[in-house]
């Protein structure tokens, strides 16, 4: 009876396995923009801007969601927030 040597079948099974196997995926690069920066005076007329529109204004919602988008991209940025007098 013949003997079969495993050793060179083993690692061509090896050797296709590998192949078959995808890349590694390198993370993808985070860029976003940064906020526009705005004057005290120009934050005092928008928030007395924003408290005259009436309830339920759909400006409203955007301009909540539009607050929220912002403050994520000075967390990103670093951005500390603006104090006003």
């Amino acid at each position: 009876m013949a003997r079969f040597d495993r050793g060179p079948l083993a690692g061509l099974i090896l050797a296709l396995a590998g192949a078959c196997s995808p890349a590694p995926i390198p993370a993808p690069a985070v860029i976003a923009p940064y906020p526009q920066q705005y004057s005290c005076v120009q934050l005092k007329q928008m928030g007395t801007e924003y408290a005259a529109l009436p309830p339920g204004a759909m400006l409203g919602v955007a301009i909540d969601d539009y607050r929220v988008e912002r403050a994520q991209l000075k967390a990103l940025h670093r951005i500390p927030d603006q104090r006003c007098p």
